[in-house]
């Protein structure tokens, strides 16, 4: 799923409108706007912000692999945690997608 529909489906389910998630993050309307558009490509710490606004986890990282999408700094953290650690982030970041997968299917 792309950013544009994970952050419109994060910030619905939060019951926020565009403004309300500007406010919370003091990234302007605008900017989320285009972003939900798929106009703009933002960077993986405003993506963060925006989605913890909306109450989600604060780790929406990439899996590494995916889309090429997982940058340098991202696999040497993640290279860089324990088992232990690499093992939560995996079940956290699994956990965001179901819970979005599952809300989009009872707003279907």
């Amino acid at each position: 799923m792309r950013a544009e529909s994970l952050l419109r489906r994060a910030r619905r389910t939060a019951g926020l409108t565009q403004r309300d998630l500007a406010r919370r993050t003091g990234i302007t309307q605008g900017a989320i706007a285009r972003i939900e558009r798929g106009r703009v490509d933002p960077r993986h710490t405003t993506l963060e912000r925006l989605f913890i606004a909306c109450g989600w986890e604060s780790d929406l990282s990439p899996a590494i692999g995916v889309e090429g999408l997982a940058g340098r700094d991202q696999i040497r953290r993640l290279v860089g945690l324990s088992d232990r650690d690499r093992e939560r982030w995996f079940f956290r970041s699994n956990h965001n997608m179901l819970r979005l997968f599952r809300d989009g299917q009872q707003g279907s």
